[in-house]
């Protein structure tokens, strides 16, 4: 009960999911991304991205996350 819901965007072709970004608000204006992944098949053509840019618009404000230092591509999009 204590842990903030959830906000979710699912990017579909033909009503078949891509990817999706899961974000939380954690306090007014501040937010965390908890999850960002896109299926192996559509890596690399910009929907990562394309999720994030969407999630910034639409919850304004400071973000968060973690992300392992080893996880080149995470890193180079984020």
């Amino acid at each position: 009960a204590d842990y903030p819901p959830a906000t979710t965007w699912v990017a579909e072709l033909d009503a078949k999911p891509l990817g999706f970004l899961a974000a939380r608000t954690i306090a007014p204006g501040e937010h965390e991304l908890l999850y960002l992944a896109t299926h192996p098949d559509w890596r690399r053509h910009g929907i990562a991205a394309r999720l994030l840019r969407h999630a910034l618009t639409a919850l304004p404000g400071t973000w968060h996350l973690e992300v392992r230092e080893s996880n080149t591509a995470a890193r180079t999009l984020y």
